[in-house]
This record gives structure tokens, sequence and C-alpha cells, in this order.
């Protein structure tokens, strides 16, 4: 897998979950809102490009979530079907970035690159 196509799939699950708890259900049609294929991004900039655009739109609907909303059930039915409840949904967006982000620290090691700070965002 390469830094963009981790990238991509990072994003593309943070998508899921985040329109998931926003909508009460999770769909694989959610990973692609803001729709990318790893294989047009050429350069780091493009990738930096999309991961500010897929990152912005997030943050724009973290005021929409309630305490109702964190409460709500959100049924998943893109991998298998299963419920959990909206604050653990939002969990994984959390789970999933730093899932990955030891993979995306040893790509920037091996092409000789320092990874940022742990708390450095």
């Amino acid at each position: 897998m390469s830094v963009a196509e981790l990238v991509c799939h990072i994003l593309s699950v943070m998508q899921i979950h985040i329109h998931a708890v926003e909508e009460g259900q999770g769909i694989e049609e959610h990973a692609q809102r803001i729709p990318i294929v790893p294989k047009n991004i050429d350069t780091t900039n493009a990738l930096i490009k999309h991961m500010k655009k897929v990152l912005r739109s997030i943050e724009e609907k973290i005021p929409s979530i309630t305490p109702d909303t964190l409460e709500r059930v959100v049924v998943y039915k893109q991998w298998n079907e299963y419920e959990i409840q909206g604050n653990i949904a939002l969990c994984y967006i959390v789970e999933e970035f730093f899932h990955h982000r030891g993979q995306l620290s040893v790509y920037l090691r091996l092409l000789g690159l320092e990874p940022p700070f742990l708390y450095t965002y």
C-alpha cells in the first residue's frame, strides 16, 4: 500500500464514521462523499490538499453533533451489519487515525524523513 493509498483509506473511513453519526447509518457511499482515486494523487501537495478538504468537511459536521446524536444507535451496513452508539462511532475516527499513524511514520522514516511530533496535527 502506497502512502497515498494509506492516507486515502484513513480519510475514507473517517468520512464513513462522521456521516454515520450524523445520519444514523454507515454505508460504503459515505467513504466517497469527497471522492478520490489514490493513483491520481501524484504529488505530496495533491495529497495534502485532499486531506485538508476531507478534514475540513469533518470539522464542519462536529457542531451539529448533539448529546442525543451521540446516544443514538448507528447501523453500519457497508461491511457486516452491526450497530453501535454514536459516541463509539465518533471514537472510531480517532482510533482509525492512530491505528495507521504508525504505518505512516514507518513510511516516512524509510523515505529518510522525520515523522511529525506525535501531538502535531
